[in-house]
């Protein structure tokens, strides 16, 4: 063995020895390494005996064979050999204490440790420098083993180990850094965590460079919803310095929060970094990561590239980011884009994410490093069980509801241009183009319309449910010509106004319905309902026009007592409308209008009776958006 201290290698030589030991024959103890005749060890003992040669060298006292008999011992004893595994423990501490790595060394075999096991390290430091690493580990220990920790003595160690770090450089940790680390677990135990938070700050005042300070305080301010403020937003971007892999691997300190507590510009900075490392250095960088080994010969190495680029492939972070990508978009666009920007927005967002994807039954990796965080608590059942940290359903939700928005808002676009006449044909007279235009609308509307029906079954949110039974009812109007009983789409177009953060997208679909299906009443109590939720955030003159003509309308309803010549002269303005579309003499069309004036003779005449309560109304949101 080339180096006494090589963890990797005694770990090769403890799982050789128990393969060899467990083929119970003598054969092939003799063999051959670079030309020279050895003997092979084949038996436990022989092992343990080899380690023991090793420990007593004079002039080699490493770590590395003590730990080997340890892991031997523990890996092929029996529940009544393994008593001898205590004493291991203390011949290990006796000797090792004063370097900080012992606890994390003697973690694994703390689990057989007895209840006097502690009292049985109480070792004579006389240095007081020595007696930081001695303390820690044993406090490391105390926790480890459920036993109490005081958070005032633990406090009053750190204090005395500060002026031994006063010639540290910025870069370099206290040396008590870990009685700190160990307190602040202790008060989130008693859920303290503003005292948590204080101590670490403190801490980190003294060693700014302290990575697991950083860490843990990100994790408490996110906790307490307050990832976005500025300061602990920047030591999660600058202060832990995160660089190309690490971007995907730690994205979960932050990434969760932020998105929980609307930070959505924060959250679209994370989101970059990451897509950044993925679209930019992996899809570049790893094919040729790939590739090397076996330019250099060193193929030993090709399984492990091979493994970390298919990891990436499949990485669920980036897919999660992509996702959420398109959301923060959309609230970015609400408030100056029509329904035509939004469906071609989304289509390119969610080919590339097909395309990263490249299947529905992908299996989604979680490459987030989960032991950036230490912790000193004895491991649970819980916390041995193989869990998955994958959600792909939130994935699939998610996909499928950015699908019907866009499917959604592409009808609507149809639509409009199915009643939209173009206004400078070229090469066609005007009736022809009128036709032309028409029917490709129409095709187009009928193509989305089949997409939208098909992710019906897929779509499962309250929202999503309702945009679907609205658009349908839109496309059953338009296209079959049938009179549907709309009250039953109200309570739904409500709560898409209440829920979904798509103002323009909204003002458009309650528009194309106000010509088309929705009674002139419910409009109104609509359009106000549109101003009431988004006064402030985006433009609402259009809006404001619509209230202005409503009040116009009503006020003529109330001073005419002929219902009846309102009733033709509603009809006919409707007839107005459709009129491009029936000059060429569509049958269905002319259904259309039929039907239209059976619907608003029964819609006009209800609203009579109420018609003073919605002027009331419309006349104060005027008042109010005016003010």
């Amino acid at each position: 063995m080339t180096s006494d201290d090589e963890w990797s290698y005694w770990l090769g030589y403890i799982s050789t020895l128990i393969e060899l030991s467990s083929t119970n024959t003598s054969e092939f103890r003799v063999g051959e390494w670079n030309g020279k005749k050895m003997n092979f060890h084949r038996t436990i003992a022989e092992g343990l005996d080899f380690m023991h040669k090793m420990q007593s060298r004079q002039d080699s006292q490493k770590r590395g064979p003590f730990l080997a008999e340890l892991e031997l011992t523990h890996r092929t004893s029996t529940s009544e050999e393994k008593i001898v595994i205590p004493s291991l423990l203390s011949t290990y501490f006796v000797k090792f204490c004063n370097k900080s790595i012992g606890y994390q060394d003697m973690k694994p075999y703390l689990v057989h440790a007895t209840p006097t096991f502690l009292s049985q390290l109480v070792i004579p430091v006389q240095d007081p420098f020595q007696q930081i690493p001695y303390k820690i580990n044993q406090r490391k220990m105390q926790r480890h083993l459920d036993q109490p920790l005081d958070v005032q003595q633990l406090i009053q160690e750190y204090q005395d180990a500060l002026p031994f770090g006063t010639k540290l450089v910025k870069t370099e940790n206290q040396y008590g850094d870990d009685f700190l680390l160990l307190a602040a677990h202790v008060l989130i135990d008693q859920s303290r965590h503003h005292d948590a938070i204080l101590l670490l700050e403190y801490g980190l005042a003294k060693s700014s460079y302290n990575f697991q300070f950083k860490c843990l305080l990100i994790r408490l301010y996110s906790v307490l919803g307050a990832s976005g403020g500025q300061r602990i937003f920047q030591t999660f971007m600058t202060g832990l310095e995160l660089k190309h892999i690490q971007w995907e691997t730690l994205s979960h300190l932050i990434w969760n929060e932020l998105g929980a507590y609307g930070n959505y510009k924060k959250q679209k900075q994370v989101n970059d970094k990451i897509l950044e490392f993925y679209f930019g250095e992996h899809l570049k960088d790893t094919p040729e990561l790939t590739a090397l080994p076996y330019r250099t010969g060193a193929y030993s190495k090709i399984d492990e590239f091979v493994k970390f680029k298919h990891r990436l492939d499949r990485s669920h972070q980036v897919h999660q980011s992509q996702i959420q990508m398109a959301y923060l978009e959309l609230v970015r666009m609400r408030s100056n884009h029509f329904a035509s920007d939004i469906s071609e927005f989304l289509k390119t967002a969610l080919d590339t994410f097909d395309q990263s994807s490249s299947s529905s039954s992908l299996e989604y990796v979680c490459n987030h490093d989960m032991s950036v965080l230490l912790h000193f608590d004895k491991p649970t059942i819980q916390s041995l069980q193989v869990s998955t940290l994958v959600d792909k359903q939130w994935i699939l939700s998610k996909y499928n509801l950015l699908k019907l928005i866009q499917h959604a808002a592409a009808l609507v676009d149809s639509y409009v241009a199915l009643t939209t006449v173009p206004k400078k044909p070229k090469k066609k007279n005007k009736q022809e183009q009128q036709v032309d235009h028409a029917q490709l609308a129409r095709q187009q509307l009928a193509t989305d319309y089949s997409r939208l029906q098909s992710l019906l079954f897929e779509a499962s949110t309250p929202i999503s449910q309702h945009l679907h039974c609205i658009t349908m009812a839109l496309y059953d109007m338009v296209m079959t010509d049938q009179s549907l009983d709309i009250d039953r789409h109200i309570e739904g177009i409500q709560q898409i106004i209440q829920q979904l953060q798509l103002p323009t997208l909204l003002m458009e679909l309650v528009d194309v319905l106000e010509k088309v299906v929705i009674p002139f009443d419910t409009c109104v109590s609509l359009w106000a309902q549109l101003m009431r939720k988004y006064k402030g955030t985006v433009d609402c003159s259009s809006i404001k026009l619509k209230l202005n003509q409503a009040k116009t309308i009503l006020l003529q309803k109330l001073e005419d007592s002929n219902v009846h010549l309102k009733q033709y002269q509603k009809a006919d303005h409707v007839s107005d409308k459709l009129n491009p579309l029936l000059v060429q003499g569509d049958d269905a069309w002319t259904k259309l209008f039929e039907s239209n004036k059976n619907v608003l003779n029964g819609s006009i005449q209800s609203a009579y009776t109420s018609v003073e309560l919605l002027v009331n109304d419309a006349v104060e949101n005027l008042k109010t958006n005016s003010e």
